[in-house]
């Protein structure tokens, strides 16, 4: 990982009490130990690499601007479920 993306998650976890002391930049034994008790935590694979959902919860996820929000659109992949919208079914 690049120094500065590993700052970035150590400043959120010291942030959320997970690990103390400051930012270095390297992903060490320290490093490693808080994420896999951040995501331990939340129900989520313990492991040390990060996991998609610690990131997104920590802030750290992909950040879309509204304009490719909307180009996104209500796409769904192939074979995904859509949404419950709510509505009722009719028989």
């Amino acid at each position: 990982m690049q120094p500065d993306r590993v700052r970035a998650i150590q400043e959120a976890l010291i942030r959320e009490k997970y690990l103390s002391g400051e930012p270095t930049g390297t992903w060490d034994a320290r490093t490693e130990e808080a994420m896999s008790r951040y995501q331990n935590a939340n129900g989520w694979q313990s492991k040390v690499t990060p996991d998609s959902r610690a990131l997104i919860k920590l802030g750290l996820g992909p950040n879309y601007s509204e304009k490719e929000m909307l180009q996104l659109g209500p796409q769904l992949p192939a074979g995904a479920a859509a949404p419950f919208n709510g509505g009722s079914a009719k028989q």
